[in-house]
């Protein structure tokens, strides 16, 4: 029942007289509202009433009408009725302003992200444009070959798997966070998220784990061009391409022509990546592509955060 606000009067139960604060059941006289049995003032924007703009959603006790009660709602005012919370933080997906990132909700700029993944945290033009904690097969989504949801997890494995995410991108941050279960014993093994990427896929952007063997790897931005392969900047890691715990942060903007990667893997972080200016140049696109190479990676959340003009 969204955005119908019950105002009808009940001479029988309620005095003419009675003003915001007045205890209610369903209904208030007037122009008021009963929200959490308290009759509220709806035109009210200073404290004493709903927000301008705010909508009255559900049933006394249930404002958003999720059918989970307020003092158990995760997000209150947001419909939320599966409450997920993908980083446990007592909010829901549905109003963290930071939903893959455990820790407070601070937004200083108000404009719907976290400043603790907000790429300007003081300039109000940011939004999560798409966050996905595989809870079901999205339809932006189109998997490819050894490639699956898995639990609350998307599964890639197998000698080649990947995935296509149709979610336009330029002035983005992307990014990814789970699991290498295994690595298989062929080489090389590789892990790469690509972006900008050409309606043929011959010019595109791309941020890498990668190795040639046994002995040695590479955690990389590159960018291909039809291809040929030039790196934009790599840190070299010992041995394989390690088990456990990983994420991926990317940083791309066509304005700046930069790219950028802050990533974790084998319990080190790296900051990698910057200016694009050589060919191809670093493009918009509709799409971001996952591919992997005899890997066994289960990735726990996907997100991808805008700045607008």
């Amino acid at each position: 029942m969204r955005g119908i606000l019950i105002g009808a009067l009940c001479g029988a139960c309620y005095s003419p007289t009675f003003g915001p604060g007045s205890r209610c059941d369903t209904e208030c006289p007037g122009d008021l509202v009963c929200v959490d049995h308290v009759c509220t003032d709806s035109g009210r924007s200073d404290g004493g009433g709903v927000a301008d703009g705010m909508t009255i959603d559900g049933p006394p006790g249930d404002v958003d009408g999720d059918g989970v009660l307020d003092g158990m709602d995760n997000c209150p005012s947001r419909a939320n009725q599966d409450q997920h919370d993908e980083d446990a933080d007592a909010i829901g997906d549905a109003c963290d302003p930071c939903p893959h990132l455990r820790g407070d909700a601070v937004d200083s700029d108000s404009d719907g992200v976290g400043d603790a993944c907000d790429p300007e945290p003081t300039i109000a033009k940011q939004r999560i444009k798409f966050f996905d904690p595989f809870l079901s097969d999205r339809t932006e989504w189109q998997y490819g070959t050894n490639t699956g949801r898995v639990g609350e997890t998307l599964r890639f494995f197998g000698a080649e798997s990947g995935a296509v995410l149709s979610v336009a991108n330029g002035e983005t941050s992307i990014v990814t966070s789970g699991t290498i279960a295994a690595v298989a014993p062929q080489t090389p093994h590789q892990m790469s998220l690509m972006f900008g990427v050409d309606a043929n896929v011959k010019y595109y952007h791309y941020a890498e784990f990668w190795d040639s063997g046994p002995n040695t790897g590479e955690i990389a931005v590159t960018k291909a061009n039809a291809g040929t392969y030039t790196s934009i900047d790599l840190r070299n890691f010992s041995g394989a391409v390690p088990t456990g715990a990983f994420s991926m942060r990317v940083d791309e903007s066509v304005a700046a022509q930069t790219a950028t990667l802050d990533a974790t893997l084998g319990g080190l972080t790296y900051s990698i990546g910057g200016s694009t200016a050589t060919a191809p140049a670093l493009t918009t696109s509709m799409q971001i592509h996952l591919y992997l190479q005899d890997l066994d990676v289960r990735l726990d959340y996907f997100i991808v955060i805008e700045t607008l003009p």
